[in-house]
């Protein structure tokens, strides 16, 4: 049964790994400004489950603190995907990306090269976050934009 296991574990870190690799791909194709509207998004969401008492600023401990998170936000991914809220999906994808980044260890690379790329958009995260505002109506709270999760800051 151990060597089953194993396998199945090698499997999922291998499709966490492709997945992520897949999503850093993308955001290296971004623009800065759709980089910054990325960001004051995440960010934006970041404090929306701050509210519900998750701290994404040490994403390791969410295995124990919050352990049907990572699930939720996958599912909510898939829902707004969906919905061809692909904004929405994305800014969950972040933090989705970010918990699975912890584990297994050899994805800290991909997960710190992520926020990597992230960063490209804190300069013009004020300036999204307006326009998205003007676009939309919806206000984004992009307080501490330029927060890398720990373990994640390079």
């Amino acid at each position: 049964m151990g060597w089953l296991r194993t396998q199945f574990e090698r499997r999922a870190a291998s499709q966490k790994a492709t997945d992520l690799q897949s999503f850093l791909t993308g955001l290296r194709a971004m623009t800065n400004p759709e980089m910054s509207e990325l960001l004051a998004y995440a960010t934006h969401t970041r404090h929306l489950l701050e509210r519900l008492g998750v701290d994404l600023s040490v994403p390791n401990d969410i295995y124990i603190t919050h352990p049907n998170l990572l699930p939720e936000l996958i599912k909510r991914v898939r829902a707004f995907q969906t919905q061809g809220n692909h904004i929405a999906a994305s800014s969950m994808m972040v933090w989705a990306h970010t918990i699975r980044a912890t584990t297994p260890p050899d994805l800290k690379e991909l997960g710190t090269a992520m926020w990597r790329e992230l960063s490209r958009g804190l300069s013009g995260v004020e300036s999204a976050a307006a326009s998205v505002a003007a676009r939309t109506g919806q206000q984004l709270n992009i307080a501490g934009a330029s927060m890398v999760p720990f373990s994640l800051d390079g």
